[in-house]
């Protein structure tokens, strides 16, 4: 079998799961198992274009946490984490950093928060993670084209690694594509076939239960 470590892009996929919810039927999708998912894409889309089957290795998540949302979004976001570190994932967590921009129409400024280095902390992850796991294949869930310098450096480095690239919902972009060995789509049912229990009892005894907006 292949060790295979799979890298979720947190950004990317929220905003994905947002479009999901907002556009298509399936409007109950944030509460989502990541764990279960990575081995779904493990079993099914990569027997489409894999003779050999894999194996999972590790789980990393990068994203960062909305330190400047309201305190119940903060909340939310930290009981997500748990129950990711729950089912064994590694989560990395960046900063957002504030902006200041000025209004095209009426001139003034005005700040906003934006998410800073999650995309260079995956795309080294990957490397770093690779090697020190001897990986054979990489899935990262990500349609971010930021990531096309890692999956060139990884080809470079490793070519024997084999570079997949799982895509959120309309996240799918053609030069992502060109630029990894594989490539699958994730479609929004396939979201709301990886969803956790509600409620969700942790390791340690701690229950958790699915916010009521998710």
């Amino acid at each position: 079998m292949i060790k295979c470590g799979i890298f979720i892009d947190g950004f990317n996929l929220y905003h994905s799961l947002r479009d999901a919810i907002s556009e298509t039927p399936y409007s109950r999708v944030k509460w989502l198992d990541i764990s279960s998912l990575s081995d779904y894409f493990i079993k099914e889309p990569a027997r489409g274009f894999l003779t050999e089957s894999l194996s999972r290795e590790c789980i990393h998540f990068y994203s960062a946490k909305p330190m400047h949302a309201y305190p119940g979004t903060r909340k939310k976001f930290d009981l997500y984490m748990n129950c990711l570190r729950n089912t064994g994932i590694e989560v990395h967590l960046g900063n957002y950093r504030r902006r200041t921009a000025r209004c095209k129409l009426c001139k003034g400024e005005y700040s906003y928060h934006e998410e800073k280095e999650t995309d260079v902390a995956i795309g080294v992850g990957i490397l770093q993670k690779t090697i020190e796991h001897d990986l054979g294949a990489v899935i990262v869930v990500s349609g971010d084209a930021d990531l096309i310098p890692a999956y060139l450096a990884l080809k470079e480095m490793r070519p024997e690694t084999i570079r997949i690239v799982a895509m959120p919902f309309k996240r799918s972009l053609k030069v992502v594509k060109k630029s990894v060995d594989h490539y699958f789509n994730i479609k929004p049912k396939i979201y709301a076939m990886h969803q956790f229990d509600d409620p969700l009892v942790l390791e340690n005894g701690t229950t958790i239960c699915k916010p009521p907006s998710w």
